[in-house]
């Protein structure tokens, strides 16, 4: 499934609502909900009830390709659920390593 999210406005509406979301379903880990997401470690994604862990990767990618066109952002949900056991992996391999560099390597590699 393919879902084309167009207009900057939408995008931020969407980041601004998984932040939420973000910072409600990490009990426990009110640190986390304050780091920008290039401080955030494989650690505190461990952390994370495993049913969060792909809404997490989602908001990972609309910032990865935000960040490249921020008027326009494609979300694969099937991409979405295929990633997520790859960067969970890579993150258990290494906890104290950066979310956000994992999370970046296996995109790149799906999307």
């Amino acid at each position: 499934m393919l879902l084309r999210i167009t207009g900057l406005s939408i995008v931020t509406a969407l980041l601004t609502v998984s932040s939420i979301s973000f910072a409600a379903e990490t009990k426990g880990k009110e640190d986390m909900a304050k780091k920008k997401v290039t401080e955030v470690t494989c650690e505190d994604f461990n952390g994370l009830e495993d049913s969060f862990k792909p809404t997490v990767i989602a908001w990972a990618e609309g910032f990865r390709q935000g960040s490249k066109k921020p008027n326009e952002v494609t979300l694969n949900i099937d991409g979405i659920e295929k990633v997520t056991p790859m960067i969970v992996e890579a993150c258990q391999k290494e906890p104290k390593a950066s979310l956000w560099s994992k999370a970046k390597a296996e995109l790149e590699k799906v999307f």
